[in-house]
């Protein structure tokens, strides 16, 4: 009695049936298969942003809006995606 008792409370532990370990598998496998699709559509999301992000400072930098302060302080919080202006 304890013993189940114990079992039931602990998520790693197996259920008796072959019926409700197939199900919990099922629902494991479902939320792994949810879990990609999140970070997918994370990695979208954030290639979308940095293509926008970069679009816009070459804009900038046609329009000659972007000084050089500001082109370094952007390309510090952009990580690699620094321009170069070439006076």
């Amino acid at each position: 009695m304890v013993l189940a008792v114990i079992l039931r409370d602990h998520s790693y532990a197996l259920p008796n049936s072959p019926t409700r370990l197939k199900a919990r598998l099922s629902e494991a496998l479902a939320r792994v298969e949810s879990l990609e699709r999140e970070k997918q559509n994370a990695k979208t999301r954030e290639r979308r942003a940095k293509k926008t992000v970069k679009s816009l400072l070459e804009d900038l930098k046609e329009k000659n809006l972007i000084n050089e302060e500001l082109n370094e302080r952007l390309g510090f919080h952009s990580g690699k995606n620094k321009l170069i202006i070439q006076p």
